[in-house]
């Protein structure tokens, strides 16, 4: 069983014909629906209906978040995404020009319950209402 449920691809992309790069992103589909992790392809306009389905029939979830409204609703509708499918992981796409690629931890924070009694003292650095994890 998979530790981490899906992962998502940020692509700053919206492709109109296959290339090699979504035949990339199909087999990473299929490798990673195998493997029971869902794929989600985060696009930031429409893609062609018939590479949305070839896609799709490689175990992908398509979604779309427009960078045109704005950085607000970008992360926001990102949060959404995140929430829906259980994000463990996202590969974001860097810049073209850069062929580095980067891959961040998506942590959701976990709040801890607030005790019933007050402890008076000085508050640690350690100390706070979060859960981070351990996640550096």
């Amino acid at each position: 069983m998979a530790i981490v449920k899906s992962i998502a691809l940020l692509l700053d992309s919206a492709p109109r014909t296959w290339t090699s790069q979504e035949e990339i992103h199909l087999r990473l589909c299929r490798a990673l629906t195998e493997q029971g992790i869902q794929p989600v392809l985060v696009f930031a306009q429409p893609v062609a209906p018939e590479l949305a389905a070839r896609l799709a029939a490689g175990g992908a979830q398509i979604e779309v978040i427009s960078y045109g409204q704005g950085a607000r609703h970008y992360y926001r509708e990102l949060g959404r995404v995140i929430w829906r499918y259980d994000v463990g992981i996202a590969h974001v796409a860097d810049n073209t020009h850069d062929v580095q690629q980067m891959l961040i931890l998506i942590h959701i924070a976990e709040l801890n319950p607030l005790p019933d009694w007050i402890f008076v003292g000085p508050i640690l650095a350690r100390e706070r209402l979060a859960d981070d994890r351990h996640v550096r």
